[in-house]
């Protein structure tokens, strides 16, 4: 009894951390002017926290009272909507860090054409609809990769069903999909596919960074004028910022340097954080729920403490904008605080 109490609050926790979260990232989005003058990445963003939110509303307290009580209450229409929003909001939120980690190669690698479009909200808009276009395909795959629609919650009654889940005749189940065909399509075009592409994309824009960095941070002596001695130093934008030996001593010149890391690179760097923290929590169960379907050797049981691993990225992600975006931070404080809120 007490490991039921125990399991309950930790989970109920985490589900209204959730949602309390990443209600003030969007929020601080829509109250916060230098958010939404951040540019097309702030609006993946929202995004992002749009679909957490989702989750947080639709999917994790029927799950919270499911691995709670190990008993599904809530009857066969509510499951099977629960396992369609669930895999709609897991597959939008990947989907959407793939958007961001394309918008971050775009702006580190092409950055002049990235700052005459970096505040398009049609830009923004589309790869958005990306996102959710792709998700809801993958939604639809039951109803393409099987004859007919399989049943997807059993109730406690002695009769064969034809389902991709578990069955059991003594309990309500609301388990997830265990089709093999439709796990392993299901989980390559929603997790491992996006994330071979983050990667190298992420590749190329740490590598931009790097390379721009040694630029900025040192005077070429082909960029050195005999007759002022001047010297140039390259912004991530591409463009030259000039300084002249009479106004700068050479101490000076290195903290000019050091000013010099960019915005986008910040922004970057972040967003990478975002990212990686999105892999060590969602990576063990895809890989445990392909070997469950694969094979069959594991229960639900099983991989159900990497299920809530996966769940509770999308109630880091607002920890993760706090610690690491300091307009986020200062919004939330004021949020709190109802500064500039509620008595404007």
């Amino acid at each position: 009894m007490f490991l039921v109490i125990l399991t309950g609050i930790i989970l109920f926790t985490i589900t209204t951390w959730t949602i309390v979260g990443n209600t003030l990232v969007i929020i601080a989005f829509i109250i916060d002017k230098k958010i939404r003058q951040g540019g097309m990445s702030n609006y993946l963003i929202i995004n992002l926290a749009i679909s957490d939110l989702l989750l947080g509303i639709a999917v994790l307290p029927f799950s919270a009272s499911y691995s709670t009580f190990r008993l599904w209450y809530f009857g066969k229409f509510l499951c099977e909507t629960w396992l369609v929003i669930d895999v709609l909001c897991s597959t939008a939120s990947i989907w959407n860090l793939l958007m961001i980690a394309f918008d971050r190669y775009i702006a580190t690698n092409y950055p002049i054409y990235y700052r005459h479009h970096r505040h398009s909200i049609p830009r923004a808009l589309s790869n958005i609809c990306i996102a959710w276009f792709v998700s809801l395909a993958i939604c639809l795959l039951p109803t393409l990769i099987s004859e007919k629609k399989p049943e997807i919650y059993s109730h406690a009654e002695n009769r064969t069903i034809p389902m991709p889940t578990k069955y059991n005749a003594l309990t309500r189940q609301c388990e997830l999909y265990k089709d093999e065909n439709f796990v392993i399509i299901s989980s390559l075009l929603s997790f491992y596919i996006p994330l071979i592409v983050m990667i190298f994309l992420y590749a190329k824009v740490l590598y931009a960074i790097k390379k721009q960095s040694l630029i900025r941070l040192k005077p070429s002596s082909t960029q050195r004028s005999n007759n002022d001695k001047t010297y140039r130093y390259f912004s991530t934008q591409q463009s030259e910022i000039t300084v002249t030996d009479d106004e700068l001593s050479s101490a000076d010149q290195q903290q000019v340097g050091r000013r010099e890391i960019s915005a986008e690179a910040r922004i970057t760097r972040s967003l990478a954080i975002v990212i990686g923290c999105f892999i060590c929590c969602w990576l063990p169960f895809f890989t445990l729920y392909i070997i469950r379907a694969v094979c069959n050797c594991l229960s639900f049981n099983a991989i159900e403490l990497f299920f809530w691993l996966g769940y509770s990225n999308s109630s880091l992600n607002p920890v993760l904008y706090a610690i690491l975006n300091k307009n986020f931070r200062v919004a939330f404080k004021n949020i709190i605080s109802c500064k500039n809120i509620c008595f404007s």
